[in-house]
């Protein structure tokens, strides 16, 4: 596999893994290619801190595959994340024929999750709800049927639950 794809495949698999979580440290995408038995080749961890990353200039490599939050955290890039201008048509997850066949489902799945994606920018035009209620409901309201909030630059992101 490509090491953009490695990098790829280790977010997709740790957010699989841990829906409450939202983003993960480049140590923390490393250990899970680890536990892969993929050997860490020299590129790792640049594409992960930045050949990968949807908000940061193209460099030499355009992919949207990964995005890094404030924290310097990583989350797999959705549509609708902010991403560079110079990376608007880059590459966002691997093409299924590229990955090892124990991995070609994580395409998919991260499709499917994707199509649920409800994502509003915080004060976007609501009837009857203000930005303060709307970010207020998603922090304290009922949320049995969402895996996780995500804030990032200005978005709100709930994530429907699959089928229990």
């Amino acid at each position: 596999m490509k090491v953009a794809d490695e990098v790829w495949t280790s977010v997709a698999l740790l957010h699989k893994e841990n829906p409450e979580r939202a983003d993960f440290t480049v140590e923390e995408i490393k250990a899970r290619a680890q536990r892969e038995n993929w050997p860490i080749r020299p590129g790792f961890t640049v594409h992960a801190s930045y050949h990968c990353l949807a908000n940061k200039p193209a460099n030499p490599a355009n992919h949207r595959m990964l995005y890094e939050d404030s924290r310097g955290r990583k989350k797999l890039y959705r549509p609708g994340d902010p991403c560079h201008s110079e990376r608007e048509n880059g590459k966002i997850h691997p093409d299924k024929q590229d990955l090892l066949p124990a991995y070609q489902s994580l395409v998919d799945w991260y499709e499917a999750s994707d199509s649920k994606l409800d994502t509003v920018r915080i004060g976007a035009k609501m009837p009857g709800t203000s930005r303060l209620g709307l970010l207020r409901n998603a922090i304290t309201g009922d949320r049995s049927h969402w895996t996780w909030v995500r804030c990032s630059l200005g978005l709100l992101s709930l994530v429907p639950r699959g089928p229990s």
